[in-house]
């Protein structure tokens, strides 16, 4: 993407996004946050909070499963993400749009995977969302001209 002036949390300023950014969030949100909310709960659950060599291999199971799954969501909000980043809004607008899209997306998709679907596995997975979209910057910091 190129640079462009755009308003970040109210100042005004030449940043490119980071094209990125849709990516690193959805491989987070699917491999590492979401499996660790789905262990916490059922460790909680269970009362067990032990690690077995068969909870990597399922890890990787439901990652590859929910990439297939999401990818109709991944594809909107990579789109959203390049239309909004070519507008002058603040990144927190763009942070709140973009977990909206994928947290609706995540409710759809397991309402139409499981007519009656457990709405906590649903909240982990929107949860994990909300957090991986906030270990990443959207746009690059202004860099200085000092030479």
């Amino acid at each position: 993407m190129r640079s462009q002036p755009v308003h970040i949390d109210g100042h005004s300023s030449q940043v490119e996004a980071h094209t990125l950014y849709p990516m690193k969030v959805w491989l987070t949100a699917l491999f590492l946050v979401a499996p660790f909310c789905l262990w916490l709960k059922n460790s909680i659950a269970h009362g067990d909070f032990r690690i077995g060599i068969q909870d990597l291999g399922t890890v990787l199971l439901l990652g590859v499963a929910g990439s297939i799954l999401s990818l109709p969501v991944y594809g909107i909000l990579y789109l959203t993400f390049r239309f909004l980043t070519t507008k002058k809004i603040s990144t927190t607008h763009i942070r709140w749009i973009l977990d909206t899209i994928c947290v609706l997306g995540i409710f759809v998709t397991f309402k139409l995977i499981d007519e009656s679907p457990e709405m906590i596995t649903a909240l982990c997975y929107a949860f994990s969302v909300i957090i991986a979209s906030l270990l990443y910057k959207i746009y690059t910091p202004p860099q200085s001209n000092i030479a």
